[in-house]
């Protein structure tokens, strides 16, 4: 039978940095209410003409089952400097490898933003480096218009660890994102949202 989701969902954003676009964002959710996983991939691009300075790629792998997240899987590569974790949910908490190193986090959510869970948690986890952040929130009501309809929306701003806006409508959850990095402003422009889930 079709999922209640209508899986799968895609959301894909144009990532600019300081207006000049460097890359894109994208998040696929493919499964069913039960069971389904979210695959995000990041890459970015910085250079001059044909010249690139700075490559940035990032994959998550997410499986669920029932609400609750059973395996976390991330890749990065920071212009050739590799990082990765495996976690797997055991006894309520994330146990596995951060570049190689067993360890054991608790379960909590991590930086991927399909989510809308995450906005307003307190702690989520870092899936580069496997850090657990601590991020305040605040929010303020906002719009946005998003294929020629304008659609109510929440502006979160977190301080702590974790220092970015997010913009989330009730109807496609995740619809924006903004911050600073190195005097630079990254700016997140959606090309296709997928819709509002909160696991």
């Amino acid at each position: 039978p079709q999922s209640s989701w209508a899986l799968p969902h895609r959301w894909l954003f144009d990532v600019k940095r300081n207006e000049s676009l460097i890359g894109e964002h994208q998040i696929i959710t493919t499964g069913t209410d039960e069971k389904f996983q979210a695959h995000t991939h990041i890459e970015f691009r910085v250079g001059v003409g044909p010249v690139t300075f700075y490559r940035y790629d990032h994959d998550i792998k997410e499986i669920w089952n029932k609400g609750r997240l059973q395996q976390l899987i991330a890749s990065t590569n920071r212009n050739g400097r590799k990082t990765d974790l495996n976690f797997t949910l055991e006894d309520n908490n994330f146990k596995g490898t951060v570049n190689g190193q067993t360890t054991t986090r608790p379960y909590i959510l991590p930086t991927a933003y399909w989510n809308m869970a995450l906005p307003g948690s307190q702690q989520l986890l870092e899936t580069q480096d496997g850090k657990v952040f601590q991020v305040n929130w605040t929010k303020r009501p906002a719009s946005i218009v998003h294929q020629g309809t304008v659609e109510a929306a929440t502006i979160w701003t977190s301080t702590g660890d974790l220092k970015i806006t997010l913009t989330t409508t009730p109807t496609y959850g995740w619809s924006g994102m903004s911050f600073l990095f190195k005097d630079a402003e990254f700016v997140y422009e959606p090309r296709q949202l997928g819709r509002y889930f909160a696991l």
